[in-house]
């Protein structure tokens, strides 16, 4: 019981988010850097727009770089859908989790409830 009410004091004074391990996996997979698997990996779109064929580049140069790059984010799309995966076992489901950091609290209209953006 006493374990129970510090962590309910603990994650309401560091603004955590109190959850389930399936929810604190896809947290952590969202907070990822950007040579991790994250879902901005799967976000082909955004590569189209940033290469351009430099000056002084060839055509198989210019090729053999736009193809490096999409190799390694499909290679990273599909290490996080492998991950996704892995965070919706179902004994993941019920397994209790204090994860994240949030830092929008904001005051609902009744002024006596406190909810989270995320």
């Amino acid at each position: 019981m006493k374990l129970i009410m510090l962590a309910v004091i603990a994650c309401l004074s560091l603004n955590c988010f109190i959850g389930s391990h399936r929810d604190a996996c896809k947290y952590n997979l969202k907070q990822r850097d950007v040579f991790e698997a994250s879902s901005d990996s799967c976000d082909f779109l955004a590569y189209t727009a940033l290469f351009t064929q430099k000056n002084n580049e060839t055509l198989e140069e210019y090729e053999a770089r736009k193809g490096s790059a999409f190799n390694f984010s499909l290679i990273k799309c599909i290490e996080y859908y492998e991950k996704l995966k892995e965070c919706n076992k179902e004994e993941y489901k019920y397994m209790p989790a204090i994860y994240g950091m949030n830092v929008n609290p904001y005051f609902s209209v009744d002024r006596n409830r406190v909810a989270f953006r995320e």
